[in-house]
């Protein structure tokens, strides 16, 4: 049989598990919500990779939980596969890798520069005792 764009879609979708879905649903929420406070609007259909970089380095460095926290590296993980998963699969169908492209640097390095942070900041250097003088010893 001769499939069209639209089956070809569905039959797309059908393969991908539940949990994923809810999984971009949720991050792409979070990412929405997060311009709908800017005043920002998105259309992951015509964003350039440009104007998409910068809006991702902005968001991975301010977006927090809803009560105001960090999110820990695995969150904001699964929040920028969400955001790829919607730019690459149906009905958006973008070319473009927000993980690997080069258009896409400096928003990964902010991306990476919060998840190192976040694990530094569970992780506090170890307090050292002072060092006996020598007149103690």
């Amino acid at each position: 049989s001769d499939l069209g764009l639209e089956d070809l879609d569905k039959l797309e979708a059908k393969g991908q598990a539940e949990n994923t879905k809810r999984a971009t649903s949720w991050g792409i929420k979070k990412f929405e919500k997060w311009c709908d406070k800017r005043k920002l609007t998105v259309d992951f259909n015509c964003v350039t990779p440009v104007e998409l970089n910068e809006l991702l380095r902005k968001f991975y460095a301010e977006v927090k939980s809803e009560k105001g926290q960090p999110l820990t590296p695995s969150t904001l993980t699964g929040i920028r596969a969400a955001i790829h998963r919607q730019l690459t699969s149906a009905p958006t169908r973008r070319s473009m890798n927000i993980m690997q492209d080069s258009e896409f640097l400096s928003a990964n390095k902010m991306f990476e520069a919060k998840c190192k942070l976040y694990t530094k900041g569970m992780n506090p250097k170890p307090m050292h005792k002072s060092s006996i003088a020598a007149g103690d010893m």
